[in-house]
C-alpha cells in the first residue's frame, strides 16, 4: 500500500469503497384450499416450503417462494485499512473494518400480490420487497 510510506508517526487510515447492486426479492405466499382435510404433497421443488393450516373449519396448504421484485438495491462496502509502524516501516494491517451502506433501497411493496383481502382465506402479511447489502 503506497500510502503507508508517507504515514505520520501516529499512523494512517485509508478507506477503500466498493459499490455494487443486489436483487430485490419478496416472499410470495400461496394458499391452496384442501377438500376433506387432505394435505397437499410436493416433493419436487426444494424451494417451496409447505405448511398445513386449519382456519375457519377448513384445511389450507400454504407455501412460500422467494420471488424477484424486478428492482435492484444499490449498496456500498467501505473497507478502512490502517497503516502501522512495524520494525521501523509503515505497513498495512489487513484486518479491515468493514462498513455496509444502502445507497438506494428497493422499490416500495405496492403492487405485489397479496391474498389478505380475499374472503374466506387465512390472513397473510403484506409482501415486503427488500434486498440485502452483504
Amino acid at each position: 500500500m503506497s500510502g503507508c510510506n508517507t504515514a505520520s508517526s501516529s499512523g494512517l487510515t485509508t478507506t477503500v469503497s466498493f459499490y455494487y447492486k443486489t436483487e430485490c426479492t419478496y416472499v410470495k405466499i400461496s394458499i391452496l384450499r384442501m377438500k376433506h382435510g387432505n394435505a397437499g404433497i410436493c416433493c419436487c421443488d426444494p424451494e417451496k416450503n409447505f405448511n398445513h393450516l386449519f382456519y375457519n373449519n377448513e384445511w389450507f396448504e400454504i407455501y412460500k417462494t422467494k420471488e424477484n421484485c424486478g428492482t435492484f438495491k444499490c449498496c456500498k462496502k467501505a473497507y478502512t485499512i490502517t497503516c502501522t509502524l512495524i520494525n521501523g516501516t509503515y505497513q498495512a494491517v489487513f484486518n479491515p473494518v468493514i462498513a455496509k451502506y444502502t445507497i438506494t433501497d428497493c422499490a416500495a411493496s405496492s403492487g405485489l400480490p397479496n391474498c389478505s383481502g380475499v374472503s374466506g382465506l387465512p390472513p397473510v402479511p403484506p409482501p415486503n420487497c427488500q434486498g440485502n447489502c452483504d
